[in-house]
C-alpha cells in the first residue's frame, strides 16, 4: 500500500492512553467499516460478519510509533493519545507493517500554541514548544519557546502549584496565551515548596558578567571585599589588644573564608578535570596559566556590588555553631522597636577608639552590675556623678575609701577615719558632736551564676512531673564524643565541659517498677458493695439527669 495515510488512535474506553510496553498503540483508519468508525467512515460492513471498526482496543493490531531518537535505554518517548490523528506509513508498501511516523492537528484537535489569523492567543504564531495534559485533564505542563523579535523567552511550567522557570523577556502568560510585560531576566516561582541544594557550594551574586566571561565560581568581587574585611578586623583587633580589651578572637574566620574561595589560596582546581586542564583560556583560545576557580569547601556565598536587604514581617533567626562576625568599614546600626538584648557566655567588650560612648535610658533606670567580681570606673581626667533630682547613695557591706592624692577618708564598720599629711579644715556655721547612731544598710543581693559555662543541664520527667530517678543516659556531642551518666533522685544531671553545637541525649528506662502516687484510700470505697448500694448510686445519677432535663424543657422533662 503506497503512500502515507491518516488514522485515529483507539484504545480502552474512558482512558487517555492504553499502549503496549513496546511503544505501540492501536489505530483505526477511515476506510475501516464497523460499529464505531472514525469521522468520515461507514458503519455498513457490506457483509453479515462484524465490522473492523470497533473504535476501541479490539481494532487492528499493535502499531509501533516512530520517535526522534531511539536506542537501548535512551531516546525520546512520546505516545499519541486515544483520539489523536496520526500519519501512518507501510514499510515496503506492506499493509501488514504499518508504522506511525507523525501526528496531525485537525478541526477537532487544535494546536496548544495556536496563533495567527483569527486566533485569540495574542501572538502571530511566534510560540513553539511542547504542551502536555494530565490523563484526567486536570493539569498541564509545557516547555515553551517564544521567538517574538526583541522579546525572546523560554518557559518551563507545570500547573501543579503553578511552578515555573522563565528566562528572557518575561510576560504575563495564561496557559497558551501571551500577555503584558512583567520584566526581563529570569524567574523561578512556585506556589508550593522550594529547595536549592548544592553539595560543593552555592554562589548568589548580582555582579554583572558581560557575555558570560570567566568561570562559574569566579568570585573576584567577593574576594576583594573579604580582603577589606580582613584588614579592618585585624586593625581593630590590634587596637583592642593594645588597649587591654578582649579582642576579636573570631577574626581569623574571615581569613579562612576568604582563602576557601580565593584562587590564589585554596579556591581552585589543583588537577585536571575530566581529562581537561583546569586553567582558564588565554589569548587566542589557548590554555592560559590562571586556575579555574572553585570553593575549597561547601560554602554558601552571597555577594552584591550594591545593597543587600533581608526583610520579613515576622521573625528571623541567625545561628552559627562556632563564630559569627559582622564587619563593616563605615557605620553599623542596630535598632529595636522594643527590647534589645545582648548576652555573651564569656566576655563582652564595648570599645570606641576616637568618639564617645553614651549610655542613656530616657524613661527608666540604668543598672551596672558585677555579680561575682569588681566594678571599675576609670578615667584619664575627671569623673562626674550628678543626681539632678534627689540624692546619690554610695553603699558598701564593709568599707568605703575616698582618696585624692595622699588624703583619704575611710568608712569602715562603725568608724570614720580622716588621713592627710597636711592641714585638716572643717568649715560650717555649727559643729555639733552628737552621740553615736547606727542604721542598718540594705544592700541588694546579686544573683549567682547557677549553670557554669559549657555545661549541659538534663531534667527528664514523666508526664506527672516525677523525675526518672536512676535512669542512665548517653549524651552524643557535636564532635562525635559520648558522655555516660545516671540521673539523680529528681531525674536531673549536669554534664560539664560540653563543646559548642548541638547534642543528642538518649535516656534509658527508670530502674525498678513505677509506683502509684495516689495510695490514700477513698473514705467511701467498698471492695464488694451490696446490690442495694449499687442501686442507690444508679438512682442518684438518674435523679440528677431527670432534674437537668426538666430545667432544659419543662414539658418534655416530665413525660
Amino acid at each position: 500500500m503506497p503512500g502515507p495515510q491518516s488514522a485515529r488512535v483507539v484504545g480502552v474506553a474512558d482512558a487517555a492512553l492504553s499502549p503496549s510496553r513496546d511503544h505501540q498503540v492501536r489505530i483505526q483508519c477511515p476506510w475501516q467499516r464497523g460499529d464505531q468508525p472514525t469521522p468520515g467512515g461507514l458503519t455498513d460492513s457490506a457483509s453479515t460478519a462484524p465490522g473492523h471498526a470497533p473504535g476501541d482496543q479490539r481494532a487492528g493490531t499493535w502499531v509501533p510509533v516512530a520517535e526522534w531518537v531511539a536506542g537501548p535505554n535512551w531516546g525520546s518517548h512520546f505516545l499519541p493519545r486515544i483520539g489523536s490523528e496520526v500519519l501512518v506509513e507501510f514499510l515496503h508498501g506492506d499493509i501488514d507493517q504499518p508504522r506511525i511516523t507523525g501526528q496531525l492537528y485537525n478541526g477537532e484537535l487544535a494546536p496548544p500554541f495556536g496563533g495567527g489569523l483569527d486566533a485569540r492567543a495574542g501572538h502571530p504564531g511566534t510560540l513553539s514548544g511542547l504542551h502536555t495534559q494530565s490523563h484526567d485533564g486536570s493539569g498541564t505542563q509545557q516547555w515553551l519557546l517564544d521567538d517574538t523579535p526583541g522579546q525572546l523567552r523560554t518557559r518551563l511550567h507545570t500547573s501543579l502549584a503553578d511552578t515555573r522557570l522563565e528566562l528572557g523577556y518575561l510576560v504575563q502568560h495564561s496557559d497558551t496565551a501571551r500577555g503584558a510585560l512583567r520584566g526581563q531576566g529570569f524567574e523561578l516561582a512556585s506556589q508550593g515548596w522550594g529547595n536549592v541544594h548544592a553539595a560543593q557550594g552555592l554562589l548568589l551574586s548580582s555582579s554583572a558578567r558581560g557575555q558570560g566571561a570567566s568561570t562559574a565560581l569566579d568570585v573576584a568581587e567577593a574576594v576583594a571585599q573579604l580582603h577589606g574585611a580582613q584588614r579592618t578586623a585585624q586593625a581593630l583587633h590590634a587596637t583592642l589588644t593594645q588597649q587591654q580589651v578582649p579582642g576579636l578572637d573570631a577574626h581569623p574566620s574571615v581569613t579562612r573564608l576568604r582563602e576557601a574561595i580565593d584562587p590564589q589560596a585554596q579556591g581552585k582546581y589543583t588537577a585536571a578535570v575530566g581529562g581537561q586542564a583546569a586553567t582558564k583560556p588565554g589569548d587566542g583560545g589557548r590554555d592560559g596559566q590562571a586556575p579555574v576557580e572553585r570553593f575549597a569547601q561547601a560554602r554558601l556565598l552571597g555577594e552584591s556590588p550594591d545593597h543587600i536587604a533581608w526583610t520579613t514581617p515576622a521573625s528571623a533567626v541567625a545561628y552559627a555553631g562556632q563564630a559569627l562576625q559582622l564587619t563593616v568599614q563605615q557605620d553599623a546600626q542596630l535598632s529595636a522597636g522594643q527590647t534589645l538584648s545582648a548576652v555573651s557566655g564569656q566576655h563582652t567588650a564595648l570599645f570606641a577608639q576616637r568618639g564617645p560612648i553614651k549610655l542613656i535610658a530616657a524613661a527608666g533606670p540604668v543598672s551596672l552590675q558585677a555579680h561575682t567580681g569588681a566594678l571599675e570606673l576609670l578615667a584619664d581626667q575627671a569623673v562626674t556623678i550628678t543626681a539632678t533630682d534627689t540624692r546619690i547613695d554610695v553603699l558598701a557591706q564593709h568599707k568605703i575609701v575616698l582618696q585624692a592624692g595622699q588624703t583619704r577618708i575611710t568608712l569602715e564598720g562603725g568608724d570614720i577615719t580622716f588621713a592627710c599629711p597636711g592641714q585638716f579644715t572643717v568649715k560650717a556655721s555649727m559643729h555639733p558632736f552628737l552621740g553615736g547612731e547606727m542604721k542598718t544598710v540594705a544592700i541588694p543581693t546579686l544573683p549567682e551564676e547557677r549553670l557554669p559555662l559549657q555545661t549541659l543541664s538534663l531534667d527528664h520527667r514523666y508526664h506527672d512531673d516525677q523525675g526518672l530517678a536512676g535512669a542512665d543516659y548517653v549524651v552524643i556531642l557535636a564532635d562525635g564524643g559520648k558522655r555516660h551518666g545516671t540521673l539523680d533522685a529528681q531525674g536531673r544531671a549536669e554534664v560539664a565541659n560540653v563543646p559548642g553545637g548541638s547534642a543528642e541525649v538518649v535516656f534509658s528506662p527508670m530502674p525498678g517498677l513505677f509506683g502509684r502516687k495516689d495510695m490514700t484510700p477513698t473514705p467511701d470505697h467498698a471492695a464488694n458493695p451490696a446490690d442495694a448500694k449499687l442501686d442507690g448510686v444508679v438512682d442518684k445519677y438518674l435523679a440528677a439527669a431527670t432534674a437537668d432535663a426538666v430545667k432544659a424543657d419543662p414539658v418534655k422533662g416530665v413525660q
